[in-house]
């Protein structure tokens, strides 16, 4: 599974998230929508990661993303600001679930 989530493919990627939401799904029985939330800070840094990288900031896919998760009126460091904590609370949940 690492070393999935480790290539290059967005299809890969996709799928360990699929298969992390399964798992969460039937280990401890939490609804579609709450492991959504769980995981956004990581899909929100998978995504910026591969289609918000500098070399694709003039492409459509980097204005996309900007749009999808609130960031287009932010200043870079805002925007840094913002998958950071998003991340940290995505962590920090899951932590707590599979401490439990």
């Amino acid at each position: 599974m690492v070393k999935v989530f480790f290539s290059h493919s967005t299809k890969d990627k996709e799928l360990v998230f699929n298969l992390l939401e399964e798992f969460i799904r039937r280990k401890y029985g939490i609804n579609t929508h709450c492991i959504n939330q769980n995981l956004s800070g990581l899909r929100e840094l998978n995504e910026f990661r591969s289609k918000g990288a500098i070399a694709h900031r003039s492409h459509t896919d980097y204005i996309q993303i900007l749009n999808k998760y609130s960031l287009s009126n932010l200043s870079n460091i805002e925007i840094s600001k913002k998958i950071i904590s998003d991340l940290i609370f995505s962590l920090s949940n899951l932590i707590d679930l599979f401490n439990k």
